[in-house]
């Protein structure tokens, strides 16, 4: 279960973020939008990581870095990009994400991440909202609901009320299955469920910056070319 003390420290570092990119606690985020323009210099870049990686990042020559996996949903996406949001932040070395990792560092990130996509204030108001006043009120449907209107992955949401001890295992174990299934019913559309991309793509400052070069006829295509690798092939 949770620990309320190391919750509460991760969620008021992801609040601390938010005030200072202009962002209420109490409203979805669009992570994948605002990072590109409160992180300086900074390239996201989509590409098959296989099963085992979720994401990686680093700095460098004053370049910021977020790679994620374009295999998985664009929920789990989001969640990558936030938790990496982490490590560019309060992290110092290249930081590659294995799937299912339970070292400290990577706790934080991902509890940084779940509380920056929804603040538990955030949880607290939505319940008020929506009467949810016990926890027997936490049905698969409202969780569906209350993924789709914070963009949480089905997983980051059901472990975050699992760990306040809102959801038994049963129930947890049972509301995991097919959670784009049951929203498809409910009238909402499934790109939650799906990749944002499945392609190897990129998409920031650093690929803009060659492409100018580029354009400028300042470096030929095999110099454009030699920088990509240089900066992504390791």
């Amino acid at each position: 279960m949770i620990n309320p003390e190391f919750y509460f420290e991760m969620n008021d570092k992801a609040n601390k973020l938010r005030h200072e990119w202009f962002i209420d606690e109490n409203v979805p985020i669009d992570i994948f939008s605002i990072v590109k323009n409160k992180i300086d210099n900074l390239t996201v870049v989509f590409m098959d990581m296989g099963e085992e990686i979720s994401g990686a990042s680093s700095s460098f020559d004053e370049q910021n870095i977020i790679f994620i996996n374009s295999l998985q949903s664009y929920g789990r996406q989001r969640f990558n990009l936030a938790h990496e949001v982490y490590h560019l932040k309060y992290d110092e070395k290249f930081i590659t994400c294995l799937k299912g990792s339970n070292i400290d560092i990577e706790r934080k990130a991902d509890e940084f991440a779940s509380c920056l996509l929804l603040p538990h204030n955030a949880l607290k108001y939505y319940e008020e909202l929506n009467d949810i006043k016990e926890k027997k009120d936490w049905t698969i449907e409202k969780i569906i609901d209350a993924e789709q209107y914070f963009q949480i992955s089905h997983h980051a949401i059901l472990w975050r009320l699992r760990n306040l001890e809102i959801l038994t295992y049963e129930q947890y174990q049972k509301f995991k299955k097919h959670p784009s299934e049951k929203a498809r019913k409910m009238g909402y559309n499934t790109k939650l469920y799906e990749p944002y991309t499945d392609e190897n793509t990129t998409d920031g400052n650093y690929i803009n910056l060659l492409n100018k070069l580029y354009d400028k006829k300042i470096i030929s295509i095999e110099e454009k070319n030699e920088y990509l690798l240089d900066a992504f092939c390791e």
